[in-house]
């Protein structure tokens, strides 16, 4: 390694960069109280440039060099775009020199700063985390976790403006938080599938819940609307688990820990889980669910039926209160299949007209979410119609 005038740190002006440092050479360390490390996997021989990230987790701090291309940056970062646009005389003629290649120095996190780096070079980096839906092998525990494993990538895809990059993020947070309740149920009804199996092999899949807290505040501080009103909604059904509740059950599983969320975003959870329950109840009252009957028969004996079924149906189904969507899912089933609508002691008219009903608060409450969760303001006014 050589020594020069000084490095360019991204955002300062390139005619002012030139200051003193001393550089190590090969195999010297310029200053003992820092450690300087190439990384093994960005070292790239044509590399143009030197990217150089600081971290004072480590005693002594550590500083990592990425050997890259100025095109590569360029090529996906309309930011590095603009920067490397024209003459280049001040970066080069102002920054300290790795051998006879220019150092940048990145003020984001360093962690940050690799896994962005990784993302542009490393085409799998994109598609490294497990949830409940990939393949599970013993000795998977250390596999990244869904969406922490891309916070750092969306940071500085957003602030760098890496379009394609953020775009792939964003679109792998919006398949785990759908906007189409037919996504979400086939989503869930795939995850117990998964989940079932784990449990029956001995393997413990909590760590591989997507985890919608984390989901919530990058949505947030990166502009990524449309997952909030289903993460408001997956994280609601988390909270609303009783400690005791039976195990069995694969939400009961999850962590609940809410540290990571802000005040506001605790009080719309807490909120919308109000709503959304009150909103609910009304609508799956025995009279609501009880139709006028059109083939008249005595002693209303139709609404008696239906009456008597919801009855049967809340008790048996009284542990998924938590989670409406799974409760009317269930209960929609067809007749014939498992308990759902067997014994109902109601015409063929009568019971179709409440499962049309059932069907309608089904798709009202998922179109209300927004405004549930208080979010209505920053999603589409058509989340979640249907397509």
């Amino acid at each position: 390694m050589s020594t020069s005038a000084g490095s360019a740190h991204f955002g300062d002006n390139l005619s002012d960069r030139a200051r003193k440092r001393q550089r190590m050479d090969e195999n010297k360390e310029a200053d003992p109280a820092m450690i300087i490390v190439r990384s093994e996997e960005l070292w790239v021989k044509d590399g143009n440039i030197v990217v150089r990230t600081t971290s004072s987790s480590t005693s002594p701090p550590t500083q990592t060099l990425y050997k890259v291309h100025r095109h590569t940056l360029a090529l996906h970062c309309s930011v590095f775009a603009s920067l490397f646009d024209g003459p280049l005389d001040a970066l080069d003629a102002g920054s300290e020199r790795e051998g006879d290649v220019p150092i940048m120095d990145f003020p984001d996190a360093a962690d940050d700063v690799r896994d962005f780096l990784k993302a542009l070079y490393l085409p799998s980096e994109m598609h490294r985390h497990r949830t409940l839906l990939s393949p599970f092998r013993e000795g998977d525990g250390h596999c990244a976790l869904f969406p922490d494993s891309y916070c750092g990538i969306l940071r500085l895809a957003t602030k760098y403006e890496a379009t394609l990059i953020r775009g792939i993020v964003v679109d792998a947070l919006e398949k785990e938080w759908p906007t189409q309740m037919e996504h979400w149920g086939l989503l869930q009804d795939r995850m117990h599938e998964k989940m079932g199996e784990l449990m029956f092999s001995g393997l413990d899949a909590t760590p591989f819940w997507p985890n919608p807290v984390r989901a919530i505040r990058l949505a947030s501080e990166y502009n990524v609307p449309n997952v909030l009103p289903i993460a408001y909604y997956d994280l609601m059904r988390v909270l609303n688990i009783e400690e005791d509740s039976d195990l069995s059950d694969i939400t009961a599983t999850r962590s609940r820990d809410t540290s990571d969320l802000t005040a506001e975003e605790l009080r719309r959870v807490i909120r919308g889980r109000s709503r959304i329950h009150t909103a609910f109840r009304s609508k799956t009252t025995a009279e609501s669910l009880v139709p006028t009957c059109r083939s008249r028969r005595e002693g209303n004996v139709c609404g008696a039926g239906i009456s008597q079924w919801r009855k049967s149906r809340i008790v048996e189904l009284y542990h998924l209160e938590y989670d409406p969507f799974l409760w009317l899912e269930l209960t929609l089933k067809k007749r014939g299949t498992g308990t759902a609508n067997a014994n109902i002691e109601a015409c063929d008219g009568c019971v179709t007209s409440m499962r049309t009903h059932l069907r309608n608060v089904k798709d009202e409450l998922w179109t209300s979410l927004p405004t549930f969760f208080g979010v209505e303001d920053v999603v589409p006014k058509n989340w979640g119609e249907r397509e």
